[in-house]
């Protein structure tokens, strides 16, 4: 019997993502706020002053309005030793464009282009980055460069991407996943790995899964040039895992529990991680390691070692030898005794 392809639903502005896109990365916001762990987030959001502190409009935004937020950086200037690449960000939710464009309006006329203001900070060079609020739906920000093509392709004056294998993967690892990363290109840097970390220079792409939906589930796909590197790469990911549930400290039982539970998997084509833990394992590893966290030190604590100075020696004491008998008269030698 002929069997179908699950029918994944595509990231929510994934079609504005430049065609040669390396790196390509989501949150599943609103998901991730519907989850037992979006709880947790806003209490922290709650307790500590945030960036968006004082910007009603902003903050609004970031806890209630947004549903998703999409990063995508080139896959040349990825590639490059020691380059910043220019990011796109694509935010997707239900916006007050007239209240947060008076937030983020500067004394600059905005540029306009095809209808859409890109909105920038006073003084901004070309490269810097822009902000557009292109309608109540989304927000765009960003290399301008990355921007106007966005723009172009939103409005049909430019190709979309097209269903490529980055943007097959990213929609098979959105719809399992509140925060999801794939990368097809990894950093220059690994490519000159030696020693114990050198398998990871035959890493040719990364895709990355986290969900919260009951607990934690993780899965982390490595893509290796051969199957021969694909073996080495597998081994020496084992080792690293297993060397740092060595390392842990023995008090810290949460992190070592952890670490045990992850999955190391050598395939064909390259080395799959996954890591499950319930609701309650979580829980359990988030109280103690905040409990840990915010713990007073105590007495027992190691203090450092406060030196000893040794007691200065005693002055010699002086005593005389008394001569008589002599023909001039008695005579005294002063004689010092050293201390013992």
């Amino acid at each position: 019997m002929a069997t179908c392809a699950p029918a994944w639903s595509q990231p929510a502005g994934l079609e504005l993502v430049q065609a040669n896109a390396g790196l390509v990365a989501g949150i599943e916001w609103r998901r991730v706020m519907d989850s037992p762990v979006g709880e947790m987030l806003r209490q922290q959001m709650r307790l500590a002053p945030g960036p968006f502190s004082g910007f009603a409009a902003v903050e609004k935004a970031v806890l209630h309005d947004v549903d998703s937020v999409l990063l995508a950086t080139s896959l040349n200037e990825l590639s490059k030793p020691g380059a910043e690449p220019p990011v796109l960000l694509v935010v997707t939710g239900r916006f007050d464009r007239a209240q947060l464009r008076e937030v983020l309006k500067g004394k600059r006329a905005p540029e306009v282009h095809h209808g859409i203001e890109l909105l920038a900070p006073e003084g901004t060079r070309p490269r810097s980055p822009r902000i557009a609020l292109v309608d109540e739906r989304t927000i765009l920000a960003g290399d301008r460069a990355l921007m106007v093509g966005a723009v172009d392709r939103m409005q049909g004056r430019a190709l979309k991407s097209g269903r490529s294998k980055l943007w097959t993967r990213a929609a098979e690892l959105a719809a399992r996943h509140h925060i999801w990363v794939v990368v097809d290109a990894p950093p220059a840097d690994l490519r000159n790995m030696q020693g114990p970390m050198a398998a990871m220079a035959s890493v040719t792409g990364m895709d990355l899964g986290l969900s919260f939906a009951d607990g934690l589930r993780m899965e982390v796909n490595l893509r290796a040039k051969t199957g021969e590197a694909a073996q080495s790469l597998a081994q020496m990911v084992q080792g690293l895992v297993a060397m740092a549930a060595l390392n842990q400290d023995p008090h810290q039982t949460e992190f070592t529990d952890v670490l045990k539970k992850i999955q190391v998997e050598a395939q064909p084509t390259g080395v799959r991680l996954s890591l499950a833990l319930t609701r309650a394992e979580l829980d359990k590893s988030v109280q103690q390691a905040a409990r840990r966290a915010l713990a007073p030190r105590t007495a027992s604590a190691k203090t450092p070692a406060v030196p000893i100075t040794p007691p200065a020696p005693e002055p010699p004491r002086r005593s005389t030898i008394r001569i008589e008998g002599l023909e001039g008269g008695p005579v005294e030698i002063p004689v010092e005794k050293k201390s013992k």
